[in-house]
């Protein structure tokens, strides 16, 4: 008996497809029992099941013994089970003519095929990359800038210095008296020798003038 409804005859079938018979069909050798026919389709709209692009089909040769006859060149909505030996079908299962299927109403209930399926949607946790600190640049001293003033610590040591290089600088010595009242500048430390001569020329002509 066939099945009432395309709803029906589903899950008796695992592979439910559109598709064009090709060609000449292939028979099984005649020591072969049961015989065999095998058919070459082009799979076009799919409902149910993995069929894509060309498929072989095979069926018992007899009709006695549920085969089933396609013709090359029309469409059928086959209704195949799948095996050891690849696609099957016969006499009583739900395939018929792509016509005949319309008309008994397979493709209002398959449309123009299965609805997809529903995609899961998989939520990825992602860490926002921590913002890397702003490298702030020193500022640019303009040109001509008076420079830093020194600390108060800074500035005692400064006038330290400034005593010390004044304590051990060479100063010139002041001008030295004779017993007579002469004055004579001590010249610098490089000229001691002409100063010693100036002066005892001086004293010299002193005591002459006074012995006169």
């Amino acid at each position: 008996m066939f099945p009432p409804d395309a709803k029906t005859a589903a899950p008796y079938a695992s592979d439910i497809f559109e598709a064009v018979a090709m060609g000449e069909p292939v028979t099984s050798p005649a020591e072969e029992l049961p015989r065999t026919v095998t058919y070459r389709f082009k799979v076009g709209r799919v409902m149910k099941g993995t069929a894509a692009g060309t498929v072989e089909l095979t069926t018992n040769l007899s009709s006695a013994a549920c085969g089933r006859t396609y013709q090359a060149g029309d469409t059928y909505l086959l209704y195949a089970m799948r095996g050891d030996q690849g696609l099957r079908d016969g006499a009583c299962s739900f395939t018929t003519t792509k016509s005949k299927a319309a008309a008994r109403g397979d493709y209002a209930f398959w449309g123009d095929g299965p609805p997809p399926a529903p995609i899961k949607k998989h939520t990825v946790e992602t860490t926002a990359p921590r913002p890397e600190p702003a490298q702030v640049s020193a500022p640019l001293e303009p040109q001509g800038a008076p420079p830093p003033r020194a600390s108060a610590p800074e500035k005692g040591k400064q006038q330290e210095g400034v005593k010390e290089a004044a304590a051990t600088a060479k100063l010139p010595s002041e001008p030295a008296v004779t017993a007579d009242g002469c004055s004579v500048a001590t010249p610098a430390q490089g000229d001691r020798y002409v100063g010693w001569t100036l002066l005892a020329l001086c004293c010299v002509g002193f005591r002459r003038r006074d012995a006169a």
